[in-house]
C-alpha cells in the first residue's frame, strides 16, 4: 500500500487503499496457488527446500547490511544500499557457478563477501563523524531483573542437556 499510496496515487482514499490492497492479496493467494502444485516437482526438493534457497536472494545482504551498520559506527550508507544490490547478485552467481555446493554454503559466501565489500567501502569512504544511538534519558538505569536472570539460564541449561541426551 506504502507503493500505490506513495508512487502511484498520491490522493488515493482510506478506503481506495483497502481496495486495492485486497485486491493484491487476491492476486498473491491466486499465484500462489497456481505456483503451489508445481513446487511438488521432484527438481525442486519439495516446497520448504524451494523456500529456503530462494531466501538466500533476500537475508544475507539484509542481515549482513543490518549486523554491519549496528557494529560498525562510521559505516557510511553506501555500505548497506551495496549489500542489498549486491547480495542477491552474489549468491545468484554462486548458485549459477557453484551449483553442486551447499546452498546454505552459497548463502555463508554471500554474507562474507557482503562484509568485505562493507569493509571497503567504509575503509575508503567513512563517515566524518561516529553515528550514535540516541540515548532515551528515562531508559538510561535500566537493569536486568533477577527472575529474568534466572529463567535464561534456565533455557540454557536446558538447550545444553538437550544436546547432552539426544546428541
Amino acid at each position: 500500500m506504502d507503493v500505490y499510496h506513495r508512487w502511484l496515487d498520491r490522493r488515493a482514499s482510506e478506503g481506495r487503499l483497502v481496495a486495492v490492497g485486497r485486491v493484491v492479496i487476491g492476486v498473491c493467494v491466486l499465484v500462489g496457488c497456481w505456483l503451489a502444485p508445481k513446487l511438488a516437482d521432484p527438481k525442486f526438493g519439495g516446497v520448504f527446500q524451494f523456500i529456503q534457497e530462494f531466501q538466500g536472494y533476500l537475508w544475507p545482504g539484509i542481515v549482513a547490511a543490518f549486523v554491519f551498520g549496528m557494529m560498525v559506527d562510521k559505516a557510511p550508507p553506501a555500505a548497506g544500499i551495496t549489500a542489498l544490490v549486491a547480495g542477491p547478485a552474489i549468491y545468484h552467481l554462486l548458485r549459477t557457478q557453484a551449483g553442486e555446493l551447499h546452498f546454505l554454503i552459497h548463502v555463508a559466501v554471500t554474507f562474507n563477501l557482503l562484509l568485505m565489500l562493507m569493509g571497503l567501502i567504509t575503509f575508503w569512504r567513512p563517515l566524518a563523524e561516529p553515528r550514535s544511538l540516541p540515548v532515551r534519558a528515562e531508559m538510561a538505569e535500566t537493569r536486568t531483573e533477577p527472575v529474568v536472570l534466572v529463567a535464561g539460564w534456565l533455557v540454557i541449561a536446558a538447550v545444553v542437556a538437550f544436546f547432552v541426551v539426544f546428541a
